[in-house]
């Protein structure tokens, strides 16, 4: 059985509205990650895009992951 729609404006709405909430839940952070350890998140999101173009950029992009990993270990 399916339930009349009172008016698309309405519906859409609690759809965007459901979306917004769902987003704002996944970009807070973790309380216990340093400033730190973003900071080696951010450094290592611009090599990410840029690894492809030589083996030194990924070399460096595969270092600055163990970081990430190892600092937020230490974080926890």
């Amino acid at each position: 059985m399916t339930e009349k729609v009172e008016g698309i404006d309405e519906e859409w709405s609690k759809v965007k509205g459901i979306f917004q909430e769902a987003y704002k839940k996944g970009n807070e952070r973790a309380e216990w990650i340093s400033k730190r350890t973003l900071k080696l998140m951010d450094e290592r999101r611009e090599y990410k895009n840029r690894r492809r173009e030589s083996a030194d950029m990924a070399k460096q992009h595969n270092y600055l992951s163990r970081m990430v990993k190892s600092s937020a270990k230490e974080d926890k």
